[in-house]
């Protein structure tokens, strides 16, 4: 069976580039491994460690993760180690793509990075800022609207207490956006290139146009970026805030983002998706952002594997939770064929 799916995979091999690319990012001296994590989540110390002590993959599983590349119509895709990129696949080029609700994970992250240079704080309440936030809402902190913990509804009216069961948010991403920019006058747009992608090393997104919004574009899901500038930002994740030996954000502040909340599912942290193994539902092993029609990038600290996957753009259900359990195979020495186990189920991102 092995050898069969060997045989596969070699037929669509033509379609992606597999060579090996180095990249320019400087070297980072090896850390001892750490033990095991034993609380909800591998913690970023963690995965800063077993991102420079990896063994090899197994080859096997790369080529079934190009097989479903390929498969899948993915419009685009990257897997990559803390050295170079490992698998592309670029038949449509490298972008920029639209790429939905991956902006959550680019906005968290930037509110990371001002939270590091002093100008926010996760658990400041919105109210210090935006005065009609007031009474009602006065204790809804930007945490809770990062993390869907607000309590509420997507007309930003109070439907429950903060910290209890929440609902994924769309509107409450654009009320993060309004803070930053009355806090720093600079737009997100703005913010996300100059404080994230640019110094991890990418060109910078842009956002579209929104006629209407009040911040001129949508916050929650609107961002185009080609694959290399969410490669970047995955590089951030995967160094634990490092991109070789530049710091974009510090350890403690993406700590903050990676670790569970309890809103939606009990897979979301705060602008990033968790994934658990049924075997280990203590313990995430896939951090990633993910956008509503198969968008992902997705951070496997125990390989030292960064996935980004542009989507066809149609109904892709089901296709991310293949790649999860391909993922978790990468340095297992045997793949198992068939259809995948899939990992604990989670919320669908719209």
């Amino acid at each position: 069976m092995r050898v069969a799916l060997c045989l596969f995979v070699c037929l669509v091999g033509a379609a992606c580039d597999v060579t090996p690319r180095s990249t320019s990012t400087p070297s980072t001296p090896t850390p001892t491994p750490p033990a095991a994590a034993t609380g909800a989540t591998l913690s970023v110390a963690d995965g800063r460690a077993l991102s420079v002590s990896t063994p090899p993959w197994d080859p096997i599983v790369v080529a079934a993760i190009r097989a479903l590349v390929v498969e899948s119509q993915s419009r685009a895709a990257i897997l990559a180690d803390s050295t170079g990129v490992r698998l592309e696949y670029v038949p449509q080029g490298r972008g920029p793509f639209a790429v939905a609700s991956l902006s959550k994970t680019l906005t968290a992250l930037t509110v990371a990075r001002l939270v590091d240079d002093g100008v926010v704080r996760f658990d400041e309440p919105v109210s210090e800022t935006l005065p009609d936030w007031r009474g009602e809402r006065g204790d809804i902190t930007l945490r809770h609207l990062l993390s869907h913990t607000s309590g509420l509804n997507q007309s930003l009216q109070r439907v429950g207490p903060p910290d209890g069961p929440g609902e994924y948010n769309l509107r409450a991403y654009d009320v993060v956006a309004d803070v930053l920019q009355r806090r720093t006058g600079q737009p997100l747009s703005a913010l996300v290139n100059d404080k994230l992608v640019r110094p991890a090393g990418g060109d910078g997104v842009r956002w579209r146009a929104l006629e209407g919004s009040e911040l001129g574009f949508d916050a929650g899901g609107g961002p185009e970026a080609t694959v290399d500038d969410l490669l970047a930002v995955g590089r951030v994740l995967l160094g634990g805030g490092f991109v070789g030996d530049q710091e974009v954000v510090r350890a403690r502040s993406l700590d903050e983002l990676w670790r569970a909340h309890g809103a939606v599912s009990r897979g979301f942290g705060a602008g990033l998706w968790l994934q658990y193994p049924r075997d280990n539902a203590m313990r995430s092993d896939i951090v990633e952002g993910r956008g509503g029609t198969g968008h992902m990038l997705s951070v496997v600290p125990d390989a030292s594997a960064i996935f980004v996957r542009v989507g066809p753009g149609g109904n892709d259900r089901g296709v991310p939770e293949r790649f999860h359990a391909l993922l978790r195979q990468l340095r297992a020495p045997t793949l198992t064929v068939g259809q995948p186990e899939s990992a604990a189920a989670v919320g669908e991102p719209p």
